[in-house]
């Protein structure tokens, strides 16, 4: 763990700052393309495949966000630590996990979406958790940010583009 030093109103505080590994995660496509149009509203707004490397030992289950600027399309936790992959499509209960409530209000995904010609980047994060079962009942991205505080072993991204065709 590292210390550093905050300054708050005028005071400063020392604060602990948890150590996390680098967690690699991939898709179909490499980070920084130009996601699929099938994964996204103007297809079949399908989840894409993400995969990752085992997290480091102690890892007990997974959390999968994606976001785009502060709008959160997909949450996928309590993912067992025996699982590193989720298929295109694939239900989160088929492997065990469950679904947080997206910024849509809807416990799904809800793929890439910007307005018309403009190109936004989606962050599909994977952290790696200490917790076998979160105990939280309809989670949204804060209730699980909060819930991971000191227990983020590891986490990795991937980013994908994507932007819509002007009609």
């Amino acid at each position: 763990m590292n210390t550093r030093i905050l300054l708050v109103g005028g005071l400063f505080l020392l604060s602990k700052v948890e150590a996390v590994a680098k967690l690699p995660v991939q898709g179909s496509l490499p980070s920084g393309s130009l996601i699929e149009k099938q994964y996204t509203c103007d297809g079949k707004n399908i989840s894409p495949q993400i995969a990752w490397s085992a997290g480091p030992e102690g890892t007990k289950s997974y959390v999968l966000i994606c976001e785009a600027r502060g709008t959160v399309h997909w949450i996928v936790y309590d993912i067992p630590a025996s699982v590193t992959m989720i298929l295109d499509g694939q239900p989160a209960k088929q492997i065990g996990a469950k679904l947080g409530v997206n910024s849509y209000g809807e416990k799904r995904y809800t793929g890439p979406c910007p307005p018309d010609g403009n190109t936004e980047k989606y962050h599909f994060t994977v952290y790696a958790t200490d917790i076998l079962h979160l105990t939280i009942n309809n989670p949204t991205k804060s209730d699980i940010m909060q819930a991971l505080v000191n227990h983020t072993l590891a986490q990795g991204q991937l980013i994908y583009r994507y932007e819509r065709q002007t009609k």
